[in-house]
């Protein structure tokens, strides 16, 4: 249709031009990674950029994703301007990110395959700018020119789409003066903010916004966006460290939602390797809650990463001893538990033990029971917030810890029948569901202990969390403007 209203002149065509350049992100481990130069600012309409000094491995025959960044700047170093084919380490001052785009190119012969082997062709890139507004990447297997798969990028819907946050922002002075307040905090200049000023942020950020629980998700996002342009100096004193990720945090839970949270999740892992500079107790606990809110937007890798680290406080023998027990204080242990039963891309195995582990401690200690009946709750709970059906606990597994929930006095400890709302909770997935022999059991102790109906409803019927669940049970409220749907 747009291709249409172009040849009959109902559009404008772009002239005289790219306006910005394009890049491909190429993503590394643990890094931000690298850009590569598709097309160069100035290039110009229907021109073919073939990038024949590039090599890659595509992936046909199922879905594969396509990050772009864009910029309009020159130079991306003092030494490097930006030209077609340059490879440039990524400066997130520089490039924006766009909405990544997500395709299934046509398969091979799977003839020629072996079982389970990933079609992926080498290939080239031949790049160019439409006379509508796409950005066409043609993949060419350079042995066979036959052998072509084409992608179009909207950029012109892309642009729009990635840059509606700054839009909003410039239509409300009141949070342009927020983000105002947290660059001059932040800023390269150390002496632009006083210590005072640090340390009331959040309530001059609410004086201009309303309460912090009101922010909606384009506000959060916004400002998480002036957050990471100063993370680089959030450790430049304990009060720059804990409001940046309380802010940050805030800003970014539940780690995605937007389109381009991808990419502010690469920019705040970077971060993970370099710790805290403040390490005291409360350091650490602002630390790991910084964690657990972005949770959502980790992969499997990255959460694994965050276990392997502190399931040494975790485990049942790391508080044994007086010194031991200090240790993992000091490092913030419950901040840890809650962290540690928000991480639903961890395996099956990984989150049984873990749940092992706060089930016994909620049973026989009451120092953090509350910690550990509410992480038990999570790691077994029958409909993940994000994580993927197949991580759920067994049903069988739920079972077996039943009776001993069942023997546990609910008025006294509701967080202990709310974690049992959580395990029992009906999904009308019978591979899910406890029995129905259990779950009589289970609603007749809830009626007994007298909770709300709502938690009732939640084990005898299909229905959703209301507001006030959904925050007992995530942790927290959710940004408005955006639901957590089961999967």
């Amino acid at each position: 249709m747009a291709y249409a209203k172009a040849r009959r002149g109902a559009q404008l065509k772009i002239g005289g031009g790219a306006a910005r350049s394009y890049f491909l992100h190429l993503q590394e481990k643990n890094k931000l990674g690298k850009a590569l130069c598709l097309l160069a600012k100035g290039s110009e309409e229907g021109q073919e950029i073939r990038l024949t000094s590039r090599r890659f491995a595509l992936t046909v025959g199922e879905p594969v994703r396509f990050n772009l960044l864009t910029s309009t700047h020159d130079h991306v170093t003092q030494e490097q301007r930006v030209q077609n084919g340059a490879l440039f380490t990524i400066d997130t001052d520089k490039f924006q990110p766009l909405p990544p785009y997500i395709v299934t190119l046509p398969a091979l012969d799977p003839t020629e395959l072996a079982a389970n082997q990933k079609q992926r062709v080498e290939v080239q890139l031949a790049c160019q700018l439409t006379e509508v507004g796409t950005l066409q990447i043609v993949c060419v297997n350079p042995n066979d020119e036959k052998q072509r798969w084409q992608v179009e990028f909207d950029i012109r819907h892309s642009l729009t789409q990635a840059g509606e946050l700054e839009d909003s922002v410039a239509t409300s002075p009141k949070l342009q003066q927020a983000k105002d307040l947290i660059s001059k905090i932040y800023s390269a200049n150390k002496t632009s903010a006083d210590q005072q000023a640090i340390k009331t942020l959040t309530k001059e950020l609410e004086k201009r916004l309303g309460k912090r629980e009101t922010w909606d998700f384009s506000t959060l996002r916004s400002l998480f966006d002036t957050l990471a342009l100063g993370r680089k100096r959030r450790r430049r004193s304990e009060p720059h460290e804990k409001n940046w990720l309380r802010l940050a945090g805030l800003c970014l839970r539940p780690g995605f939602g937007d389109a381009t949270d991808g990419w502010r999740i690469e920019q705040i892992w970077a971060l993970y390797q370099q710790g805290i500079q403040f390490t005291n107790t409360q350091g650490w606990t602002d630390w790991w809650v910084f964690w657990r809110r972005v949770a959502g937007g980790l992969n499997q890798e990255q959460q694994e990463t965050l276990l392997a680290d502190i399931a040494k406080y975790l485990h049942p023998g790391a508080m044994r001893t007086p010194a031991s027990t200090k240790e993992a204080q000091e490092k913030g242990y419950e901040a840890m538990v809650r962290l540690a039963a928000s991480l639903e891309h961890l395996q099956v195995e990984d989150k049984t033990l873990l749940a092992t582990w706060f089930l016994n401690k909620a049973l026989n200690h009451t120092q953090y029971q509350q910690a550990h009946w509410w992480a038990l709750g999570r790691l077994a709970a029958r409909t993940p917030f994000y994580g993927s059906l197949h991580t759920c606990l067994p049903k069988e597994q739920i079972q077996q810890w039943l009776p001993k929930l069942l023997e546990q006095d609910w008025q006294q400890e509701p967080m202990c029948a709310f974690a049992t709302v959580m395990m029992c909770r009906k999904t009308g997935d019978r591979t899910r569901d406890i029995s129905e022999e259990w779950r009589t059991q289970v609603l007749d102790k809830l009626k007994q202990s007298r909770v709300a109906d709502s938690w009732i409803n939640l084990v005898s019927d299909v229905v959703e969390l209301d507001e006030a669940e959904t925050q007992r049970a995530f942790g927290e409220s959710l940004p408005n403007g955006l639901i957590l749907l089961a999967h």
